[in-house]
C-alpha cells in the first residue's frame, strides 16, 4: 500500500477513536456475565454498586432516562449498544445504587458475551436455553423462565424461540414480567 493510503487510513482510525471512543454508549465487546448465585452483572454488585462503578465498568451511556417510575421516582436507566440490535440498560436508585440490569434484543441476532451463569446467551434458542438453565420457559408477557436466591431475580425471556432478553434485580427494581 502507498505511504500516503497509509498514512490517511491512520489518520482515519485515530480521527474515528477521537470522535467516537468505544465504549461510549457500546459494550459490544465487552462480556457481561449475569451471576445469579453471587448476585453481580458484569462483575458489579447488584444493590451494592454505585454509579461511578456502573460507569467504569461500561463506560458512558448512550443515552439516560430520568424518573422511571419503577425503582424509585428519582431513578435513571442508563442505556448502552451492545451490538447491532441489542441494548444492555443499568437502572440506578434515587441514592445511585444499580438495582437492575437489563440485556436484551430488538432483532434475531447472537450475543454470545452477554450470558447467564449456566451459558444461556442472548439469541440462543429457547430449547437450549431451558436444558442450561434446567428450567423450562413459561407464558407470561413473553416466553419466560425466572430464579430467585435471596434478594436477586433472574429473569430470562425468549420470543419465537430464541432468548431475547436477560435480566438480574434486586426486590427494590419493578421487573415487567
Amino acid at each position: 500500500m502507498p505511504a500516503g493510503r497509509t498514512a490517511a487510513a491512520a489518520a482515519a482510525v485515530a480521527l474515528a477513536a477521537l470522535c467516537c471512543p468505544s465504549p461510549a454508549g457500546a459494550v459490544g465487546a465487552l462480556s457481561v456475565r449475569f451471576d445469579l448465585a453471587t448476585g453481580r452483572v458484569g462483575g458489579l454488585q447488584l444493590g451494592v454498586a454505585k454509579e461511578a462503578q456502573v460507569l467504569a465498568r461500561f463506560g458512558k451511556p448512550k443515552s439516560v432516562t430520568h424518573d422511571l417510575g419503577g425503582v424509585a421516582t428519582d431513578s435513571r436507566r442508563l442505556m448502552y449498544r451492545c451490538g447491532s440490535g441489542c441494548t444492555l440498560a443499568a437502572e440506578l436508585d434515587g441514592a445511585d445504587t444499580l438495582q437492575l440490569v437489563w440485556a436484551y434484543l430488538r432483532k434475531a441476532t447472537t450475543r454470545k458475551q452477554i450470558r447467564t451463569s449456566a451459558g444461556t446467551y442472548l439469541g440462543l434458542s429457547q430449547a437450549s436455553a431451558e436444558r442450561r438453565e434446567k428450567r423450562r420457559m413459561r407464558p407470561g408477557c413473553v416466553m419466560q423462565m425466572s430464579r430467585t436466591v435471596g434478594d436477586v431475580r433472574l429473569e430470562v425471556g425468549a420470543q419465537p424461540g430464541y432468548v431475547d432478553s436477560i435480566v438480574m434485580a434486586t426486590s427494590k427494581a419493578y421487573v415487567l414480567c
